[in-house]
């Protein structure tokens, strides 16, 4: 065994509602957990301006601890399959201590001339308080510990502990330290360790201690160090020369503090071979940041000065402001909150490893719209197929999908969906008038119905009727709905007779009954009633009428859905004041749908997004997303209505990718520089939030879950037919345990 130094505890008490520890040597010191800063999203407390405020003589000890972990509390979607990836979580705390301000024997004797209930200690934590600018570190979002979260941090380092080759060792682990004992001649800025720390293996732990240095004594090194570099007849001290000439200006004119930091590295792993390695690789990473060093000798005083109550052992000075690049308090992740996850949140990994939850309704979102883009391959439909199993997760979402390929045929049995094809010789079970006697949104409704209507009537070459035609059917149907339920019959027919004079009846009666496309608009002995009340996930497969013959008929059956679609929000209510229940609209292939369409689905993602209900449009390229107008400008209406974006390319010049969305020109890298392994994909997502890069992971059985490749689908369905009775979520397990 070893002098190691490290403190031990005396005591915690409370003042105030803050819990603060006391030393056996009378140190006295409060521990604090606090958020890490995301470096993606900059949400979290940035420490430059609370290192300026501290006083000299307190000691700030950053803690950032980060750990590999499969077990989870929360009842969340993907519970087993994340648990089998694995995710990584990191903490950091910040411990504030000062030495003592007395003598023992003075304290002995005070306490007993006094015999007070008040806290022998009560001088020292006002001192603490008031030195360590508490408020200040409270307003950065500091929780206090308890008194029993204290005691388990004083018990971890109260190990006895042995010297080893490769620093020390335990009873059941080995310890290795690396010190940072000089900071590299070129700069480093506020992300530099958040980007480094991904590269070390966990667990490990980062402890930073930092200590201002007087005004008088700052000045004396700094002209002593300036004194030291000019007598000097090395030439490669000139740099060096200007930054102490620069430091001695900025402490001397511009009120910048001086300050002593403490850098060190521990790891901690099962056997030492694995240490040696994992000291060895993670040397080469932070020798990034400066000089550093395997502590082999120092071992104990350095993990004293990582310790609760420990005094530091090497440090180097550096500018307050300017220290702040060494801290740990950064992460290019998701910082550890404790919160509610919601029922339809999917979680998915940071870059760092850690859990991110996509929650279409997270709070602060204005919209819940999103679209996602990306050419074949780059998984943006293994990414959609999670989005929406996540969804259902949530009893009170209601899926709708529509695409051209066939591809959530699978998705759509699992869950027990209706699963709707179109032929153009049978009824379709669509009619969009049957919803407005179940709905107030009258006004609404009308301009649903009439989009639809002016779909049906344009001719071969128009992306829109004129003004006038526009205002003619707009009225004539505002006052149809204004009369739903009362005569007629909810249907075009109905309509028709009630409205004789339209703009280009004849091309309506085309879909009317004995129209020659009837079937457009028919239903079916078993549609009698809204296909809502049947389930909660309806897949409309539009495969069949992708290359149909007629192209009338099939713009007329998808012109119906999304007409139905858009008023199945306004049945389903306004989800912005308090109605539980939400329509997600899903589109895939989006372009096929937009083409004709394009008007009536800008108008379905403003309605979507004024009512508070989601729709995800998935395309190859932003571009798909993009309308021509009458004069031949561009209407980007779509992607305005769309605040949520997952892009998995840069799909225009950089410049104009960048100002079209909002991103900055680090984003614009980040998503030019996405990762694609065998293990996962890399995609950016932007919200009204910022920007993260997050990684889509899966294990076998959810890639057989969520694949929409052709071939992987055939080898479901063949041994499906091989093996008769077998049912679909029993080949899928077969298929991950076989590949």
């Amino acid at each position: 065994m070893f002098p190691s130094n490290i403190a031990e505890l005396s005591h915690v008490e409370e003042l105030d509602g803050i819990n603060y520890y006391v030393t056996v040597d009378q140190k006295v010191g409060a521990l604090f957990s606090i958020l890490h800063q995301d470096i993606e999203s900059s949400s979290g407390p940035t420490f430059e301006a609370y290192l300026g405020r501290i006083k000299p003589g307190v000691l700030v000890r950053f803690i950032s601890s980060t750990e590999f972990s499969r077990s989870h509390r929360l009842n969340v979607f993907r519970l087993n399959a994340m648990s089998k990836i694995g995710w990584t979580e990191s903490n950091l705390l910040i411990a504030i201590e000062t030495k003592p301000q007395i003598s023992s024997i003075l304290r002995s004797f005070l306490t007993i001339k006094n015999k007070s209930d008040h806290s022998d200690f009560e001088s020292e934590i006002s001192h603490l308080n008031a030195a360590a600018d508490l408020e200040g570190l409270l307003s950065l979002g500091a929780v206090s510990l308890n008194a029993s979260e204290i005691e388990a941090h004083f018990q971890k380092q109260a190990l006895e502990l042995a010297q080893s080759s490769t620093g020390a060792h335990s009873g059941c682990e080995h310890i290795g330290v690396i010190r940072l004992w000089k900071q590299a001649a070129h700069p480093i800025d506020r992300h530099t360790v958040a980007y480094l720390r991904q590269q070390i293996q966990p667990p490990f732990e980062i402890v930073v201690n930092v200590t201002k240095v007087s005004d008088m004594r700052a000045q004396y090194l700094l002209r002593r160090k300036r004194a030291q570099l000019l007598s000097s007849n090395d030439s490669l001290n000139s740099q060096s020369l200007d930054t102490a000439t620069e430091a001695t200006e900025e402490t001397l004119l511009a009120g910048k503090s001086l300050v002593n930091v403490e850098w060190l590295l521990i790891l901690r792993r099962l056997d030492e071979a694995t240490l040696k390695a994992d000291l060895a690789q993670s040397l080469r990473t932070l020798s990034q940041i400066g000089d550093v060093m395997v502590e082999v000798e120092g071992v104990g005083p350095s993990l004293a000065a990582a310790s609760l109550g420990g005094n530091s052992h090497h440090s180097f000075l550096e500018l307050h402001d300017k220290a702040t690049a060494y801290l740990p308090t950064q992460i290019e992740g998701e910082p550890n909150r404790l919160r509610d996850i919601a029922l339809g949140a999917l979680p998915l990994h940071r870059i760092d490893g850690s859990v991110y939850f996509f929650d279409l309704w997270a709070k602060g979102y204005d919209g819940a719209n999103c679209i996602i883009n990306g050419r074949r391959g780059k998984g943006k439909s293994v990414l959609a197929n999670l989005i929406s199993s996540s969804l259902l997760h949530d009893e009170r979402v209601r899926l709708i999908k529509v695409d051209v390929g066939g591809s959530y045929t699978k998705e759509c049995e699992l869950f027990g969906g209706n699963h709707i094809q179109f032929n153009l010789s049978e009824p379709s079970g669509l009619n969009p008038f049957q919803y407005l006697t179940q709905t107030d949104y009258r006004e609404d409704a009308a301009m649903i119905i009439t989009e639809f209507l002016s779909t049906l009537i344009l001719e071969s070459k128009e992306t829109s009727l004129t003004k006038e035609m526009q205002g003619d059917l707009e009225r004539a149907v505002l006052q149809f709905c204004e009369q739903a339920g009362t005569t007629g019959t909810q249907s075009l027919d109905g309509f028709l007779s009630f409205s004789a004079d339209i703009p280009r009846l004849q091309l309506l009666k085309r879909f009317a009954k004995g129209g020659v496309f009837a079937n457009v608009l028919s239903s079916t002995d078993n549609d009698r009633e809204p296909r809502r009340v049947k389930s909660r996930y309806t897949y409309y497969n539009f495969e069949r009428l992708q290359n149909a013959a007629n192209e009338d008929f099939s713009q007329a059956v998808m012109a119906a859905v999304i007409a139905e679609v858009n008023l199945e929000v306004l049945v389903a209510g306004d989800a912005k004041r308090g109605n539980a229940n939400r329509v997600v609209f899903f589109a895939d292939e989006t372009p096929f749908f937009i083409q004709k369409n394009g008007r009536f689905f800008k108008l379905t993602t403003a309605n979507f997004r004024k009512f508070g209900h989601g729709t995800i449009l998935i395309a190859q390229t932003t571009k798909d997303f993009e309308l021509t107008k009458s004069d031949g400008s561009t209407d980007y209406g779509i992607l305005i209505n769309s605040p949520i974006r997952f892009f998995y390319q840069v799909d225009d010049t950089p410049e104009v990718f960048r100002d079209r969305f909002g991103l900055t020109d680090l984003q614009i890298q980040s998503i030019q520089n996405l990762g694609k392994t065998e293990a996962y994909r890399e995609v950016f997502l932007q919200d009204e939030l910022g920007g993260r890069v997050l990684r889509v992971q899966v294990t076998p059985e959810e890639y057989w879950q969520v694949t929409s490749s052709r071939n992987d689908n055939e080898r479901i369905q063949a041994l499906l037919r091989a093996v008769p009775n077998l049912k679909l979520k029993e080949a899928i397990q077969c298929l991950s345990i076989t590949g």
